[in-house]
């Protein structure tokens, strides 16, 4: 079965879990944007991006399981339920993506991310750092970033967002300050937000 195909179940699968399509698709779109346009900073290929769409698709399915601690149930249940169609490594790497998109970054006392090897646990912190600012820029579930713009530096990552409107920015701002710490550590890259609002 073709990543497409595959792609299709995932989503038809995780609609049983209720969670908030809108933002899961904002997060998803602008996941795969960040991954796109940094392709000079990772070099990974489509299976990675694979990996990332489907933690960014899946990354809230553990509110279904009530709100605390609901990164760590979206792990459990891309481990557990066999409905998705992942093999034994992808639920792991995938599970770990989804998982770090908030609070703890990745250690290897994480019983999921020490079942990694060695190439790929790099690969899931960078994947993990994408989620995380995804999920910042839509913080406030509104959808308030309609496109982004990169621009290199040496030593620096400049990401533009453009808004829609006001309302939410400042929880967006506020959010990925907290987030962006995976993406520094992992790419060694200062990141610099700049938000311009669409007229």
């Amino acid at each position: 079965m073709g990543y497409e195909k595959r792609l299709v179940a995932v989503r038809e699968i995780a609609r049983k879990y209720n969670f908030d399509p809108e933002h899961s698709d904002t997060v998803r779109r602008l996941s795969l944007e960040l991954f796109d346009k940094m392709w000079d900073l990772h070099r990974l290929g489509c299976e990675e991006r694979y990996w990332l769409e489907c933690a960014a698709t899946l990354h809230d399915i553990g509110w279904s399981q009530g709100p605390k601690g609901h990164h760590k149930s979206s792990l459990r249940l891309i481990l557990s339920d066999q409905e998705f169609p992942f093999t034994s490594d992808e639920r792991y790497l995938i599970g770990s993506i989804a998982r770090y998109h908030r609070k703890a970054l990745p250690k290897n006392s994480h019983f999921h991310f020490a079942a990694i090897s060695q190439d790929n646990k790099r690969k899931v912190r960078v994947l993990a750092s994408f989620l995380r600012i995804a999920d910042g820029m839509d913080a406030t579930h509104s959808s308030v970033v309609t496109n982004i713009d990169l621009k290199m530096g040496t030593d620096r990552v400049m990401l533009k967002c453009s808004v829609s409107h006001d309302a939410g920015r400042e929880q967006e701002q506020e959010s990925i300050l907290k987030k962006k710490d995976l993406f520094e550590s992992t790419i060694g890259k200062k990141l610099i937000v700049k938000w311009l609002q669409k007229n």
